[in-house]
């Protein structure tokens, strides 16, 4: 699909000192949140005019989702993120190129049989999670290097130094998890002898090593062949990549929320990424926490997206751009919060869809235990 600017980069495919690439993956319910990250990365919050953009860089955005949604994501880009940038006269400093991410290798193979693993772990857990190792594949030998990040990010700082990390001799740059984390992961996982473990919300990827020791096929078929992976991609890394082929970044660029809600441990240290990496805790679903500085400043983003809307989420799917309840648990919350709001029918509707899943899913582990019994008689 055509980039949507079509302006005079030095180059759209190859990188230069001046130049940034960005591998963004998502569904449709993601399209908000990829607008507010992008503007976040274009905004420039330590100049002194708190609206000013970043005008010293160029930066090529790879948008990769699938083909029927890939549309509808560009027009909400269109209608709402371009708007708000042109203001600052910089258009000709970014462009975006949609990619279908049926067109990648590998594609119907590997969703096809990582259908398991996504039964099997979180249920928050999409296909769109899984997209980033085969759009990698796509992307290298096209460019030499590119940061890949999720979209439940923003930028609270220029990426320009993260970016020129060097990666002569390694495959990624990437963040940590905490201390707790990596210990946690080696109890359960004796054979793993790595330094870190590393969260993959951020990645700083020379794909030219990684396609030159095909690291997308070592990855899926690790992912295909092991039934004990709990976050299925990001495992799978923290196994295949070598731990000397790793270079480990510091967390101001990949501060999660999750670890410390406010991140006052970090705050010295001049964040740049801040990533809301908590499925609960998303700062654009109902019961986000305004008390929160980075949530408050998360929602200031989506403000200027859309700054007569009134809510960043719906209970019906129809609202094709914005969070929906879909599991027992999001219906569970969504009625405790629609009677803290005294909206009381709203409240029994959610009621309602939370005991017809709680019921759908019990009659789904009778019918499992059933088949079970019957093949051990």
């Amino acid at each position: 699909m055509r980039p949507f600017l079509n302006v005079p980069l030095s180059s759209p495919y190859m990188t230069n000192n001046n130049q940034i690439n960005i591998l963004l993956c998502i569904d449709l319910r993601f399209t908000l949140p990829l607008a507010v990250l992008i503007n976040s990365i274009l905004k420039n919050p330590g100049t002194e005019a708190e609206s000013q953009y970043d005008t010293s860089q160029e930066f090529n955005f790879f948008i990769y989702s699938k083909s029927d949604e890939l549309p509808q994501i560009e027009h909400y880009i269109n209608v709402h993120l371009i708007p708000v940038i042109s203001i600052s006269g910089i258009l000709a400093r970014f462009r975006f190129h949609y990619h279908a991410i049926e067109n990648c290798r590998f594609y119907k193979e590997f969703i096809f049989k990582s259908g398991h693993m996504l039964r099997n772990v979180k249920s928050y857990l999409t296909e769109a999670s899984l997209y980033r190792i085969l759009a990698i594949n796509d992307l290298a030998g096209t460019i030499d290097k590119v940061l890949y990040l999720d979209a439940d990010i923003i930028c609270n700082g220029s990426l320009h130094e993260l970016y020129n990390t060097d990666l002569s001799y390694s495959y990624v740059a990437t963040v940590p998890e905490s201390p707790k984390f990596t210990e946690c992961f080696m109890n359960d996982n004796p054979s793993w002898d790595h330094s870190y473990y590393f969260n993959s919300g951020v990645m700083l990827i020379n794909l030219f090593r990684w396609h030159q020791d095909n690291i997308t096929e070592q990855l899926i078929n690790y992912m295909i062949n092991s039934e004990t992976l709990d976050l299925p991609d990001q495992d799978a890394l923290n196994f295949v990549l070598p731990d000397k082929m790793i270079v480990y970044l510091p967390k101001k660029y990949n501060a999660l929320v999750i670890v410390d809600p406010e991140l006052k441990s970090l705050l010295p240290y001049n964040l740049v990424v801040i990533h809301f990496s908590n499925y609960k805790k998303k700062p654009w679903k109902p019961d986000s926490d305004l008390s929160n500085s980075w949530n408050r400043l998360y929602q200031s983003h989506m403000e200027q997206l859309e700054s007569n809307r009134k809510y960043w989420w719906s209970l019906w799917p129809s609202d094709k751009y914005l969070w929906f309840p879909q599991s027992s648990k999001d219906y569970k919350m969504m009625t405790f919060y629609q009677l803290k709001k005294l909206r009381i029918i709203s409240s029994l509707y959610c009621f309602a869809k939370y005991l017809q899943l709680k019921i759908s899913s019990a009659v789904r582990s009778n019918k499992l235990i059933k088949r079970l019994e019957c093949k051990n008689d």
